[in-house]
């Protein structure tokens, strides 16, 4: 079998230097039928196990896209950015997770940081209003 896939190798590497000419078509055309020839090859136990393993590798996925978006719902909850589950939504898989995610992230944050301004814009109005009272009091 390794040998097949070397001879698929050199005859697809072969294949951009030869384009010009109808020798790369019968190149590429060799290529196709030894690449068929080793699907072929391949047994029915290894494509099923295959299968398993990536439908256990996205379970996973939505189990940690689901994790990031409880973190983030709690954080905001509390008033908090969640930092790291945002930046982590952009390199996410896509999913209807990733875009809670990502509606969280732009809505709901920008709704604390809005939140964080006005109470520190009320804040300092009550200082400088106290402190002109305090003035014309004097």
């Amino acid at each position: 079998m390794s040998r097949v896939l070397f001879l698929v190798a050199v005859l697809c590497s072969g294949c951009e230097s030869k384009s010009s000419s109808g020798v790369g078509d019968k190149i590429d055309k060799a290529g196709e039928r030894a690449a068929d020839k080793v699907k072929d090859m391949v047994p029915d136990k290894v494509k099923s196990a295959a299968n398993a393993v990536d439908k256990t590798l996205d379970k996973l996925d939505a189990d940690e896209i689901a994790e990031h978006v409880k973190n983030a719902q709690d954080m905001i909850a509390r008033g908090e950015v969640p930092r790291e589950d945002c930046g982590w939504a952009e390199r996410a898989p896509d999913s209807e997770g990733k875009k809670t995610l990502q509606q969280l992230c732009g809505f709901d944050v920008s709704m604390i940081r809005a939140r964080r301004a006005l109470a520190a814009a009320e804040k300092a109005r009550g200082a400088e209003g106290r402190a002109v009272a305090h003035r014309v009091l004097e």
